[in-house]
């Protein structure tokens, strides 16, 4: 018998530390995504260069850039997800941070339109 309850309580105690360890509780929640379109103006000058450094970062990368250039608007677009705009900043190539523009964007549905023109009036 007194095996039983050193036993009883020594399943117990396990069961009660599982429950309030750290790797069991609940996940940290991820920081909430946005959506972010970066552009890069560059002279026609510095087109080669601007294209190289974003190849440069990867075929991923260089995949979530268009480039006008070829339209003469030498300016490249992504639009990223990042949690906040400094992360979506991080997605540009470091020689080029200093001229891109960083814009959040912001999906909106027709009821959010309507009250926006009811705020307006």
């Amino acid at each position: 018998m007194k095996t039983l309850s050193v036993s009883s309580l020594l399943l117990a105690g396990c069961i009660a530390a599982l429950l309030v360890s750290p790797a069991m509780a609940a996940p940290a929640k991820k920081a909430a995504m946005s959506r972010f379109l970066i552009e890069v103006p560059h002279t026609q000058e510095e087109c080669m260069k601007a294209m190289d450094e974003v190849s440069a970062m990867g075929p991923k990368a260089l995949a979530q850039w268009d480039f006008g250039c070829e339209a003469g608007e030498h300016v490249a677009w992504a639009i990223v997800t990042a949690p906040d705009e400094k992360a979506a900043l991080e997605k540009v190539p470091e020689a080029e941070r200093a001229n891109a523009k960083v814009h959040k964007l912001t999906k909106l549905t027709a009821a959010q339109v309507k009250e926006m023109h009811e705020k307006m009036k």
